[in-house]
């Protein structure tokens, strides 16, 4: 199947002006998915230095503080919670870049 270029961005104008259409986002909306931005970050980045936490345990970790795992090291538990943490200064930066 082939795609006109005509037809595509088309079709991509068509999905930019509904996503605009849902703006403005609510408060608590806008700060769950910055939640949610900053723990799947921190274990993508963790998981790519090679932790062994799961996706579970990094949410555990830095939601609920918990400190340790079986099997798990206890630098895996520290990585995550710093990552985490460093990187909360990053998220005002955005307000100002995007509407």
């Amino acid at each position: 199947m082939t795609f006109l270029k005509e037809d595509w961005l088309a079709k991509a104008d068509d999905t930019l002006q509904t996503l605009r259409s849902l703006r403005p986002h609510s408060l608590p909306a806008v700060q769950r998915l910055r939640d949610e931005i900053k723990l799947e970050t921190t274990y993508d980045s963790n998981a790519i230095e090679g932790s062994m936490l799961t996706l579970r345990e990094t949410v555990l970790v830095v939601k609920e503080g918990v400190d340790c795992f079986p099997g798990k090291p206890i630098r895996d538990v520290m990585a995550a919670r710093g990552l985490h943490r460093d990187s909360t200064p990053f998220f005002p930066l955005s307000k100002t870049a995007f509407p």
